[in-house]
């Protein structure tokens, strides 16, 4: 075993674990897991006898973490090959996450945290672990090499353990009703693809009562062109907070604009 040390300051690091909805944590898992071009994406819980969370599982079939990738981007927060590309690996999909923190977020949720991941060396499967914990915010346990391993499945699962944040919030319909609407326009651009929360598969049409398409005014930009865009406006079955969402071109959600927006179309507390 040996040890990979992020190179940041501890304090940025124990601000970045800092997130106050741990849904919001294990979607960040669930995103890259589809950044590595997954199909199925399975999110379990272990419950304790007063029905507590006390770990989180997410499980999924992607390509799996090249051992090589993982010991430079582990240490250099910042330093993901997401930065510098706008699709998977494979070339199959549009990408999520670029700046590499989604693994620290996961610490929000409980005190220790595991990887295990299988993917193909030289046309062979191998696998490795890395875990660490909270307690050292920024130190990793890894395996020396990648092991070859004949019946392992590609793939990576996440485990979680020691829950503290989200013991019950974590498995509520609340819970799920989050999850599908992080992932709508995702799941409506990538039909072929599963995420199970909670044995519940997110489907968005079960959680949409409304969806409207507006085709918006061309924009014309120095140095670009025109520009072209469009408006997607989701009614959900259930209230929640009203949010609009910056999107790329594939559909990809990118970020809420920083002031806030109003017109008459977000009216209602659904959308």
């Amino acid at each position: 075993m040996k040890e990979l040390s992020v190179k940041v300051q501890s304090d940025y690091l124990e601000r970045m674990v800092t997130v106050k909805n741990p849904v919001l944590a294990v979607a960040e898992l669930i995103w890259n897991a589809l950044d590595a071009e997954a199909t199925t994406v399975r999110v379990g819980f272990a419950l304790n006898d007063m029905s507590a969370v006390e770990r989180v599982n997410v499980t999924d079939d992607g390509h799996g973490m090249d051992y090589d990738d993982v010991t430079s981007s582990f240490e250099k927060l910042g330093g993901s090959w997401k930065k510098y590309s706008t699709h998977s690996k494979g070339g199959a999909r549009r990408l999520h996450g670029k700046r590499g923190q989604g693994r620290f977020q996961a610490f929000s949720i409980g005190v220790q945290v595991s990887w295990h991941t299988c993917y193909l060396l030289n046309r062979h499967p191998v696998e490795y672990s890395i875990s660490g914990r909270r307690t050292r915010l920024g130190t990793f346990t890894i395996d020396d090499n990648p092991k070859q391993a004949k019946d392992c499945e590609l793939g990576t699962t996440v485990v979680i353990d020691g829950v503290d944040n989200g013991i019950h919030s974590l498995t509520t319909p609340k819970a799920v009703q989050t999850i599908t609407e992080q992932f709508a326009l995702y799941l409506r651009q990538y039909p072929d693809v599963g995420i199970f929360y909670n044995g519940h598969r997110i489907d968005p049409a079960d959680a949409e009562l409304k969806r409207e398409e507006y085709t918006l005014d061309d924009v014309v930009l120095e140095g670009i062109g025109v520009v072209t865009s469009k408006m997607t406006v989701i009614e959900w079955k259930a209230p929640t907070d009203r949010v609009l969402y910056l999107c790329d071109a594939g559909g990809s959600r990118c970020r809420k604009p920083s002031r806030a927006f109003r017109h008459p179309a977000l009216t209602s507390p659904r959308i």
